[in-house]
């Protein structure tokens, strides 16, 4: 991985990580929506799906 690729995956990686700090915040905020805060629960689930897929990829040969 060069240097750009590095970077720019950790940019996407710090923006995943702070998408599922703001959706975990309102998922147990108690004064939100119920509708908010189950969606942010659904981001949430869908956030640690992707970071799931990102800890268990391997590149291959020809990556």
């Amino acid at each position: 991985m060069d240097l750009s690729r590095h970077q720019a995956f950790k940019a996407i990686l710090g923006y995943i990580l702070a998408l599922s700090d703001t959706n975990t915040a309102i998922a147990f905020d108690k004064t939100a929506k119920k509708s908010d805060r189950l969606k942010a629960i659904d981001r949430v689930a869908l956030i640690d799906e992707i970071l799931t897929y990102i800890l268990n990829y391997k590149e291959n040969e020809n990556d």
